[in-house]
């Protein structure tokens, strides 16, 4: 568990549990392209495998599309006869929740419903 923010608090993580001698990581942190690629670093010869990063980061991730998630969401509460929707993203820091903010925001303007 990273209990500050940032790259450097990831890495200190990666490095303790690198300590612990795991064989394997998964990394589900909140990184920017720039600092996913540093944290890949850090883990060594140590296999990673990313789950909150761009699918531009040339790093091994699991990439699914939120955008998708967030309009299927949205159309199964349509469909139910819900008028007033609500989405709480999480932190704009997040790869994730940009992307489940746009979907928002393409449906939101498809659908026109009131939020």
């Amino acid at each position: 568990m990273v209990e500050r923010s940032g790259v450097e608090a990831c890495k200190a993580a990666v490095h303790n549990l690198l300590a612990q001698r795991v064989s394997g990581l998964i990394i589900n942190y909140p990184l920017d392209d720039q600092d996913a690629t540093a944290v890949e670093a850090a883990c060594a010869n140590v296999p990673a495998l990313f789950l909150d990063v761009s699918d531009q980061t040339p790093i091994n991730s699991i990439i699914f599309s939120h955008e998708d998630g967030t309009r299927l969401g949205v159309e199964h509460l349509v469909a139910l006869g819900h008028q007033q929707i609500a989405l709480l993203a999480g932190p704009l820091s997040s790869v994730s929740a940009r992307l489940r903010l746009a979907g928002w925001h393409n449906i939101s303007h498809a659908i026109k419903f009131s939020r």
